[in-house]
């Protein structure tokens, strides 16, 4: 009797150290996930990027800087502006992926004077027919940012050809913006961490100052009005520098 309640004891011990350990991993595991989250939201984790990309900023620049010189001076703001017109209407109408069809296309028709935009600027630029990423499944929505890095539709690699190497990445840092603006006009109280390291990336290799560029890079304050603002706020500082340069 004494042996089989032993043993009881020891099992109980056992099961309890095992529970402790498995609450113990997954509290570490949130934690990390939290300390990510908030590292990405203060920009932490782009450190000093530039300095890693001195040398393909460079490249970038060398192809770039002889074709700028015969483009209408417009054409950067242009490519940057089209990023974040697709960017915005691609994370807008793809939140509403899985609902119904006329739903989705009731979306749609209230971003048409964004999607008019976007083909106005494609014109400009000279790369024909634009559209934003399709979202058919969760996991399609999910992987949005990391598509647009993929740049699936193409369309940055035709900037590239018609346009700039510069433009390209110009392009590709206004889809990540847009992405992130559109998580601002979404119905949830919560806003998305900005794409960071991949914002940083292009916007290094586009040859844009860092105090413009980091702003787009953080959220700025817990309150979502707030925040907002100050992001609005950076991409009308971006814009502003691009139309003088």
């Amino acid at each position: 009797m004494t042996s089989f309640s032993t043993r009881l004891q020891q099992l109980a011990r056992m099961l309890s150290t095992t529970l402790f350990v498995a609450l113990l991993y997954i509290l570490l595991q949130n934690f990390e996930l939290e300390l990510m989250d908030m590292a990405s939201r203060r920009g932490w984790l782009t450190g000093n990027i530039a300095e890693s990309l001195t040398n393909e900023a460079q490249q970038v620049a060398e192809l770039s800087e002889p074709i700028e010189a015969r483009l209408d001076r417009r054409h950067r703001e242009q490519a940057w502006m089209l990023g974040i017109q697709l960017g915005y209407a691609s994370e807008m109408i793809g939140s509403y992926g899985l609902s119904d069809p006329k739903v989705q296309e009731k979306i749609r028709q209230g971003l048409s004077g964004i999607l008019n935009h976007a083909s106005q600027l494609a014109e400009m630029l000279g790369i024909g027919l634009v559209d934003i990423i399709p979202v058919r499944t969760a996991k399609e929505f999910a992987d949005l940012r990391q598509r647009i890095e993929n740049d699936e539709l193409g369309i940055g690699a035709k900037i590239e050809v018609h346009v700039t190497p510069r433009a390209r990445h110009l392009f590709l840092l206004g889809m990540h913006v847009g992405v992130e603006m559109a998580s601002y006009d979404s119905k949830s109280e919560l806003v998305a961490s900005p794409a960071g390291k991949e914002i940083a990336r292009h916007a290094v290799l586009a040859g844009l100052p860092d105090q413009l560029w980091r702003p787009l890079t953080i959220v700025s304050s817990n309150d979502k009005s707030e925040a907002k603002k100050s992001y609005q706020q950076a991409i009308l500082e971006l814009d502003s520098w691009l139309m003088a340069h």
